[in-house]
């Protein structure tokens, strides 16, 4: 959220005190959600730059498992 000069900060308390704390859950879910969605789709759009590039190959051998 920095392009929005936004800053959520999320501190640990007990929960179920107050009906603040009953909606803080699910907000903190949908932020772990969005994130978790955004660095999946950061990763497939570099793995595919990178294959595009021709730096990785297709096989899912890797010089570690060549021993196993």
């Amino acid at each position: 959220m920095s392009p929005a000069r936004v800053a959520v900060i999320v501190l640990n308390r007990a929960l179920g005190q107050s009906p603040e704390d009953d909606l803080l859950l699910p907000v903190q879910g949908m932020m772990a959600e969005y994130e978790r969605a955004k660095i999946i789709e950061r990763h497939r759009r570099g793995k595919r730059h990178a294959a595009r590039a021709g730096a990785i190959s297709n096989s899912r051998s890797s010089p570690c498992n060549q021993f196993l």
